[in-house]
């Protein structure tokens, strides 16, 4: 008797180095040259600092300051 082999793993053992081939000639064809992928990081630089304008800066923290309920002698005001 010869050798079993199991059609499914041949199948996908196949497939799998298809894919690899096409991949590879995919790469070739359109692959970047230095120029798209300078303008390409570009283009992701700009969108960053886009993105940081849009975004809500913190509200700085007023430490001595007195909150807007406290009169100007800096004591709680209380009514009566």
């Amino acid at each position: 008797m010869g050798n079993v082999i199991n059609l499914n793993q041949y199948r996908k053992k196949r497939e799998r180095e298809q894919k690899n081939r096409q991949t590879a000639a995919n790469r070739v064809k359109y692959g970047r040259v230095k120029a798209g992928s300078r303008g390409l990081a570009k283009h992701r630089e700009n969108e960053e600092k886009e993105l940081a304008q849009k975004t809500s800066e913190p509200i700085p923290l007023h430490v001595n300051q007195p909150h807007p309920a406290e009169t100007e002698t800096g004591e709680d005001t209380e009514p009566g």
